[in-house]
């Protein structure tokens, strides 16, 4: 397995980036989401000093549970330049009807096609109860375009974030068999040895290595992470 270089913290926690008690907090323009090369959404194009690697399931109900603990630390080091947050969609939960492949990837189209409303697109469709049972993934594909329109899509905006799930699906089942892999990269900095969703790494950029475990006590967790970044700084 390859060997990176310094600092790595774990952190096991239900996140997604600046979620308030209702959502998704609308951004400030300079940290709209876009695509990278790697086909996982970033915040922001200029390279900060720590990098903040989301690994998350929108499907995935914990993911989205405690993001107001740490909406406003994290926000704060986004507009300061500290950080930079590289979100991996995924599909850890992923079923039958692929709700989960699905889901991710209408994230991925929608940050192509319209990247200043990603951060309010996922808000908006980790409310839509997809998990509900007996649903084909024709369903699925279905409420993911009704809920495209309901959102505030144009006809056209909608159909160029549809014609892109195909591709988009592909790119999540990559993610996340390179994730979930027995021999991913990622799991040699969890503690259990495997990884899971959600799944947080702090990491001085370009650095990877002596990693720190951060517990996932609720309580103290704003704390700690406000501590970790201030080491990295």
């Amino acid at each position: 397995m390859k060997k990176f270089s310094k600092f790595i913290v774990i952190i096991p926690i239900a996140i997604i980036l600046l979620f308030t008690k209702d959502g998704l907090r609308t951004p400030e323009p300079e940290n709209e989401l876009r695509l990278n090369s790697e086909s996982v959404i970033s915040s922001k194009e200029s390279k900060a000093p720590i990098t903040v690697d989301i690994f998350f399931d929108p499907a995935c109900p914990p993911c989205a549970y405690l993001g107001d603990i740490i909406d406003d630390t994290l926000e704060s080091y986004l507009n300061e330049g500290v950080i930079e947050v590289v979100y991996h969609p995924t599909a850890f939960l992923n079923n039958e009807n692929n709700y989960s492949k699905l889901i991710s990837a209408s994230i991925l189209s929608v940050a192509n096609v319209a990247p200043n409303k990603t951060y309010d697109y996922i808000r908006s469709v980790i409310t839509v109860p997809f998990q509900e049972k007996h649903r084909s993934s024709d369903d699925v594909l279905s409420i993911i375009e009704n809920h495209l329109l309901k959102f505030g899509f144009n006809a056209n905006e909608k159909d160029r974030i549809m014609e892109g799930i195909d591709e988009a699906a592909i790119q999540v089942d990559t993610l996340t068999k390179e994730f979930i892999d027995e021999d991913s990269k990622w799991a040699e900095f969890s503690p259990e040895g495997s990884v899971f969703a959600p799944y947080v790494l702090i990491n001085k950029t370009g650095e990877h290595e002596n990693q720190v475990f951060m517990p996932s006590s609720f309580e103290t967790l704003n704390e700690e992470l406000i501590s970790e970044i201030n080491k990295l700084k």
